[in-house]
C-alpha cells in the first residue's frame, strides 16, 4: 500500500492497491508490539496516530500499569496490555521480565493475528529478541519491521560499568544481529545509531525515522519577552527543568551539585526534575546532602498531555546526559521539546547532541562536570539577549526536521512495506533458490 499527502485535508489517506480494489472493505491493518506502556510511550504513540490517520487498523501490544484494563481503545488505537510492568532492578530480573514479555507478546500477536490477519507488525525494542513474537504472523505472511530504539550492548555497558567486550555485552550483540536479520524490514531514530548498526552487523538496510514533538500535542510557544524578563524581580523563582527516566546516565546528579554552587550566585534558582524511576530517593538524599533540598523539586512523571505547561512553566531546559558509551549516543526528546517550546538549553556536548546542535542554539558544558554546568547557568542567567538568542536558533532545528515529515516518512515506509515488502523478499528468495539449483 502506498500513501499520499491530501493538502485539501491536511492529512496522510492511503492510495488504493489492486488488492484493495478487489476488497474495499478490507483495511490494512498494524500490530505494534512494545515492552512499554502506552499511550505512555511517546514514540509508539506518534507512530500509532500517523497510522490511524492514514486509515490504518493499529493494534498496540504493550505492558499494563496498576489500575489499567486490558483493553482499550485510545484515539481509534486498539490496546492489549499484559499482566506485566516493567520494574529496573537486578540482571537476572531483567532477563525473566524479557523472557515474559516475549512469551506473552508472541502468544498475544499470534492469536490476534489469526483473528485480523495484520498486514505488518512492528516491534519496538528493547529487547531486540522481542521481534521473534512476530514469528508465527511472519510466517504466516505478515511483513515484520524491527524499530531499534536502543543500542543494547552499549546500555547494558553504561548500567554495569563495563567494557563492549564484556560477556554480557557480547551476548547482547549477538541477540542484537539475530534480530535484525530475523526481520524483514529494520528502522531506528538516529542516523548514529544507523551507522553503528550497520558497522557492528553489516545490515546497511535499515531506514532513520526521528523523534521529534508532535505540534498536535506539544503546541509551539515562543515567548521571547517572558524569557527576557525571567531575572528581573529576585522574588520569582529561576526554573531549571529536566525530565526523564530517573537513571544515573541522564546526570540528575551532576544538576543537583551544580544547583548547590549556584546557592548564593542565584538566590531564586530553583530546579524540577520529573521523572519516574526508582533513583528518586537517592537524588532527594543528595540534595539534602549538598544543601539544596529546599531549592530541588522531584516530582512524579506526567501524562504526555501535561508536557507544554510543564515545560512553559521552565525558565532554561537542561540535559546532562554523562559520558558513556550509551548516553553519548541519544537525541534526547526533552532537548527537541524544549527547542520546540522555545526554551533556552544548557547541554552536555554529546557526539549525536552536537552533531545536531551547535553554540549557537545551546549552551554546551562537559558531561558530568557540575562546575562547568553551574557557570553556563550563570552565564544564561545574568544574559537575558543570550536566552533569547540561543532559544531562536534551536527553533531552527525544525526547519529541517519536524515530525509532520517523519511521520509522511514512517507511513510511506510502511505502506511500501506492506505493498511490496513480502514480495520482493519472496522474489529475492526464489532468484537465490534458482541460483544455487544451477
Amino acid at each position: 500500500m502506498r500513501v499520499r499527502w491530501n493538502l485539501f485535508n491536511q492529512k496522510l489517506i492511503p492510495s488504493v492497491d489492486p488488492q484493495s480494489a478487489r476488497n474495499p472493505s478490507r483495511k490494512k491493518r498494524v500490530c505494534i508490539v512494545r515492552h512499554s506502556y502506552y499511550p505512555l510511550d511517546v514514540r509508539v504513540r506518534r507512530q500509532a496516530t500517523a497510522l490511524t490517520r492514514a486509515g490504518i487498523d493499529v493494534d498496540v501490544v504493550c505492558l499494563r500499569r496498576p489500575g489499567e484494563p486490558p483493553t482499550e481503545i485510545v484515539d481509534g488505537v486498539s490496546i492489549y496490555r499484559l499482566p506485566l510492568t516493567h520494574q529496573r532492578t537486578s540482571r537476572f530480573r531483567y532477563m525473566v521480565q524479557y523472557a515474559a514479555s516475549l512469551v506473552l507478546c508472541g502468544l498475544v500477536v499470534s492469536r490476534q493475528h489469526v483473528r485480523r490477519h495484520y498486514d505488518l507488525v512492528q516491534v519496538s525494542t528493547m529487547p531486540d529478541c522481542l521481534v521473534f513474537a512476530g514469528a508465527v504472523p511472519k510466517a504466516l505472511g505478515a511483513f515484520l519491521l524491527l524499530d531499534n530504539l536502543d543500542p543494547m550492548p552499549e546500555l547494558y555497558a553504561a548500567k554495569y560499568g563495563v567494557t563492549l567486550d564484556a560477556l554480557g555485552a557480547r551476548l547482547l550483540s549477538i541477540q542484537e544481529g539475530a534480530s535484525i536479520r530475523f526481520a524483514d524490514g529494520v528502522m531506528t531514530v538516529l542516523d548514529e545509531v544507523r551507522e553503528l548498526l550497520i558497522k557492528r552487523h553489516g545490515y546497511r538496510q535499515i531506514d532513520v525515522i526521528l523523534n521529534c514533538p508532535d505540534h498536535t500535542v506539544l503546541p509551539r510557544r515562543l515567548n521571547l519577552s517572558q524569557i527576557s524578563e525571567a531575572n528581573d524581580s529576585a522574588s520569582r523563582p529561576f526554573v531549571l527543568l529536566s525530565h526523564g527516566s530517573l537513571v544515573d546516565r541522564l546526570g540528575y546528579d551532576t544538576i543537583i551539585d551544580a544547583v548547590a554552587l549556584l546557592r548564593s550566585r542565584i538566590p531564586n534558582l530553583v530546579l524540577r526534575i520529573v521523572g519516574p524511576g526508582e533513583g528518586r530517593d537517592a537524588l532527594e538524599a543528595r540534595a539534602r546532602d549538598k544543601g539544596v533540598a529546599d531549592r530541588v523539586q522531584i516530582c512524579p512523571g506526567v501524562v504526555l498531555d501535561r508536557i507544554p505547561d510543564m515545560i512553559d512553566s521552565a525558565d532554561i531546559g537542561v540535559v546532562a546526559n554523562k559520558n558513556d558509551p550509551f548516553a553519548d549516543l541519544p537525541l534526547p526528546t526533552k532537548l527537541l521539546e524544549f527547542a520546540w517550546m522555545g526554551k533556552p538549553v544548557v547541554s552536555s556536548r554529546t557526539t549525536t547532541i552536537s552533531h545536531y546542535f551547535d553554540d549557537s542554539q545551546v549552551a554546551f558544558f562537559e558531561p558530568g562536570n557540575a562546575a562547568d554546568l553551574a557557570s553556563r547557568i550563570d552565564e544564561l542567567y545574568h544574559d537575558p539577549r543570550r536566552r533569547v538568542s540561543l532559544a531562536v536558533n534551536a527553533g531552527r532545528f525544525f526547519d529541517r526536521y519536524n515530525w509532520p515529515d517523519e511521520a509522511r516518512r514512517y507511513v510511506e515506509l510502511v505502506g511500501d512495506m506492506m505493498a511490496k515488502g513480502r514480495r520482493l523478499n519472496s522474489k529475492i528468495k526464489s532468484e537465490n533458490f534458482l541460483k544455487a539449483q544451477s
